[in-house]
């Protein structure tokens, strides 16, 4: 193991062995090893190097280093300058999630379901890339490049995400059982950028790597009177819907939309309740149950119940909290295989 003082530390260190796993806060990671999914034979650990911590302002870019934590992002004075990075990194999961876990591990993880994706999908965020060959930059799209599959080379490591900073609405929304500790079912994120006359739409959850609802965002940013200041008319505004679930539908079949919508086939319908999710004094378990319902061949509707149980050393948040997102993670695994 080498713990990195120095981001020169860190290239060195991958360098001398390229398959070694780079650590930061692991909130991700060590659901993962916790679960047998991966193994780790040698780490190079990089939560004290401080070119990877903080945000500097450079013109009209904010770069952010990729040790940043959901927590720090949080702060109002950083949300003041992204707002909807900091409405998602408010969503992450609990506080001891917050405080460890980082954009730069949201983004090498690419989970479909990572809260940070679609803000900077939205944001048309440059990934910047560092090793002892030097530096490269991508562009997020080019970076995450399917579940959980990124564009890392051997040796690379993530050194900071850099977006711009638009001066215009944002928000951040994510549809899930709970609003923290739990994966999305789906997430959005609106960028407005007056000065640009573009209205930017960035999905997660919905598809293997976050996406753009270009045709709603050129539709929406037709529509509105950029000069005199008046918003879309409520047909606009439905359509610019229309066109966002129609992105997403596009992508895989399946989507939960108001029910006039009269491109729902009612077999897509999937909806549930959330019985249990917390600790179990008696077990010393945490135990998450829920109820799922789908509609099956003609109007018959299927029902199944998914529960997980992951034991827990004792019961304290340093040991909870990462329990629960393992056995929320699971179920949630369970059920999009039984949705298919």
């Amino acid at each position: 193991m080498t713990i990195a003082r120095t981001l020169e530390d860190a290239c060195e260190a991958l360098a001398a062995d390229p398959t070694a796993t780079v650590l930061a806060g692991g909130t991700d990671l060590m659901v993962q090893v916790n679960r047998g999914d991966r193994s780790i034979h040698n780490v190079v650990v990089i939560d004290r190097v401080p070119e990877l911590r903080g945000w500097i302002r450079e013109g009209d870019l904010l770069r952010i280093g990729a040790g940043m934590t959901y927590a720090e992002m949080a702060d109002p004075g950083f949300g003041a300058l992204v707002p909807a990075l900091g409405q998602a990194a408010r969503t992450v999961g609990s506080p001891q999630i917050r405080a460890t876990g980082t954009i730069g591990g949201n983004l090498a993880t690419a989970s479909p379901a990572g809260d940070m994706l679609p803000v900077l999908v939205a944001l048309d965020a440059v990934v910047e890339l560092r090793s002892s060959n030097g530096v490269r930059h991508l562009p997020l799209d080019e970076f995450v490049v399917g579940v959980k599959a990124n564009a890392l080379s051997a040796g690379e490591l993530i050194a900071a995400v850099s977006v711009p900073i638009l001066h215009g609405p944002q928000e951040f929304m994510k549809v899930g059982p709970r609003n923290a500790m739990v994966i999305s079912v789906a997430s959005l994120a609106l960028v407005v950028d007056p000065p640009g006359r573009t209205v930017r739409v960035g999905l997660g959850s919905v598809a293997p790597v976050p996406l753009r609802a270009t045709e709603a965002e050129v539709m929406i940013g037709g529509r509105i009177d950029w000069e005199g200041g008046r918003p879309p008319t409520a047909g606009d505004v439905d359509r610019f819907g229309q066109l966002v679930a129609e992105t997403i539908r596009s992508q895989n079949g399946r989507v939960v939309v108001d029910g006039d919508d009269p491109g729902l086939n009612a077999a897509d319908r999937l909806h549930g309740s959330l019985r249990a999710f917390g600790y179990d004094a008696r077990t010393r378990e945490v135990v998450v149950v829920f109820d799922a319902v789908r509609n099956g061949a003609g109007a018959s509707a299927i029902s199944r119940r998914f529960e997980a149980r992951v034991p827990v050393a004792a019961p304290e948040t340093e040991f909870v909290g990462p329990a629960l997102n393992q056995a929320a993670n699971q179920v949630a695994g369970e059920i999009a295989d039984w949705v298919g």
